[in-house]
């Protein structure tokens, strides 16, 4: 398979999860991954979306890419100068669960930020059988 590259841009709302969700598992069948590595790709991207501001005003931009080996999906909020830039969790022990199962599901997690910009870049290598 070329390189893919694939982008959408949706509320920062949880109401709209589930339409990422069928996204980045669509792409991961078309990939041949395996269910367990799409169920890995589905629960990661839900747990990477709860971690951003709900807003309706700032969406999040959702930029998917593949090739035969790797699918990376990037998450990604910008904000106005002055907007909140705190994660949606305030919960500091509830945003270190979620980053340990992000670590655990995807085989190479980043999280960057700067005050306009939130972004986690989540990796799954493509596999045939054997474990993660």
């Amino acid at each position: 398979m070329p390189d893919q590259t694939f982008e959408l841009s949706v509320p920062a709302h949880p109401d709209f999860v589930r339409i990422v969700r069928m996204v980045v598992a669509g792409i991961g069948n078309a990939m041949a991954m395996d269910v367990e590595q799409i169920d890995d790709l589905k629960t990661a991207v839900g747990e990477a979306y709860t971690m951003f501001h709900p807003s309706l005003e700032s969406p999040l931009r959702v930029r998917t890419s593949c090739n035969d080996d790797e699918l990376s999906i990037e998450v990604i909020q910008q904000f106005e100068a002055g907007a909140p830039r705190l994660l949606a969790m305030d919960n500091s022990m509830e945003r270190g669960l979620a980053i340990v199962l992000l670590n655990h599901l995807m085989d190479r997690v980043e999280y960057l930020s700067d005050a306009q910009h939130k972004r986690f870049k989540l990796t799954k290598f493509r596999r045939n059988g054997g474990a993660h």
